[in-house]
């Protein structure tokens, strides 16, 4: 064998044994994601028990932790963290909330503005879900069944779309 080879032979042992990716958390995707919510016992009610998503608990914010974040304006907040399943690889919803925040403003569809104009979870199946948004009243703007797979649409309290997907029930 010639030094080319073992030079490649032993550079690519060295990549398979030592992977950075195994040793990342980045690597396994989205943490989380963050919604400012205009009330968060609302907003709370919604992803806890009308989506089903489980609430892992919460904190608050002061100035000082918001200045040094650096982006909330210097203003105080609390958070509400949900998973749809509480393991440590599953993603966080995080609902935000600010003292007297603003509206967001109305979208006709995902296209209307640039940014997070959606959130997609991920059901297993969509029949008590779909039971409890139809008691507690929640419009529902698109259901789309194949033969693989279902899509969901509705918005949540403060007007985001909200995807969810399973198989077809």
């Amino acid at each position: 064998m010639n030094a080319s080879k073992i030079i490649s032979t032993a550079i690519l042992f060295f990549i398979f044994q030592w992977s950075p990716s195994q040793e990342s958390p980045a690597d396994l995707g989205v943490a989380g994601v963050g919604l400012v919510v205009s009330d968060i016992d609302i907003s709370q009610n919604f992803y806890k028990n009308i989506i089903g998503m489980k609430e892992l608990g919460g904190w608050t914010t002061d100035s000082i932790f918001s200045r040094e974040a650096g982006f909330s304006n210097n203003r105080p907040f609390q958070v509400k963290v949900f998973k749809m399943e509480d393991r440590p690889e599953a993603s966080e919803v995080k609902l935000v909330h600010f003292k007297d925040t603003g509206e967001r403003p109305r979208q006709t569809g995902i296209d209307t503005y640039p940014g997070m104009n959606y959130l997609t979870l991920q059901f297993n199946s969509l029949k008590e879900v779909s039971q409890r948004l139809k008691e507690a009243k929640v419009p529902i703007v698109g259901w789309v069944k194949r033969e693989n797979f279902q899509v969901l649409i509705i918005r949540d309290p403060d007007g985001v779309f909200v995807e969810l997907v399973s198989p077809p029930d």
